[in-house]
């Protein structure tokens, strides 16, 4: 895997070995709603190539919008967000999602089980190719590796670090985009 920064975003290349797949995480996207892809594609890769999108969070939310917003968006995985309706409505989602959320999370109408179990009926009723995956006992931002993120998981009573659940969440992100992304 290749990460590469540009004035502040970071763009995630998988596919080392062929036309790469562009995603692009949440900075730009916060930045410039809806322009992330088509301002973004053409300077990196000006002939044909794929698009996938992540984030974490409002991340999360916001990558989930762009299979709403975005044609130019081919693949999402989504870290515990689900965007409100007035952005976005997932049931319209053009781009297969994949989502990631933890069993214990506790932001309601965000990221919590109920919301979780929302966007799946949602993407249900888009008919697009969708995976929503929860995680039991883990909470929000369970994929947060640093040691601030797992002193806070602490400090709220929830595990510390569960490697395995993010090992597993990794796995199906790139198995996801492989899928949606690869050239062929």
């Amino acid at each position: 895997m290749l990460l590469h920064a540009y004035g502040g975003e970071r763009i995630l290349n998988p596919n080392i070995y062929g036309p790469p797949p562009l995603i692009i995480q949440e900075k730009y996207w916060e930045e410039h709603p809806g322009q992330a892809v088509p301002l973004m594609k053409p300077k990196f890769y000006p002939g044909p190539c794929k698009v996938g999108v992540t984030g974490f969070c409002m991340g999360g939310a916001l990558s989930i919008a762009s299979s709403v917003l975005v044609p130019e968006v081919d693949a999402v995985v989504a870290f515990y967000g689900v965007p409100s309706s007035q952005l976005a409505d997932p049931s319209n989602a053009k781009a297969p999602v994949q989502a990631h959320f933890g069993e214990l999370d506790s932001f309601v109408g965000f990221s919590d089980v109920t919301a979780t179990k929302g966007l799946e009926e949602n993407l249900k009723a888009s008919r697009v190719p969708y995976e929503v995956h929860i995680y039991p006992g883990n909470g929000h931002a369970f994929m947060n590796r640093s040691p601030e993120g797992v002193q806070r998981r602490k400090s709220m009573g929830m595990a510390g670090e569960d490697e395995a659940s993010a090992e597993l969440a990794w796995s199906r992100f790139r198995s996801w985009m492989s899928r949606y992304l690869s050239s062929s």
